[in-house]
């Protein structure tokens, strides 16, 4: 991605905050490997917030 390009956004809820579209999903990160890890899957999570 060049300085040049965006990332398309959208607004959220009444307080307007404004996003990317681009996001983590719904499905399960452990789905298809193997048994989850709960600690593990929860400092992804949070990660993928900071």
């Amino acid at each position: 991605m060049t300085s040049a390009e965006t990332l398309p956004t959208t607004t959220l809820g009444a307080s307007g905050i404004e996003v990317s579209v681009q996001g983590l999903g719904c499905m399960g990160i452990s789905e298809f490997y193997g048994a989850g890890n709960r600690s593990a899957d929860l400092s992804f999570v949070s990660a993928g917030r900071e």
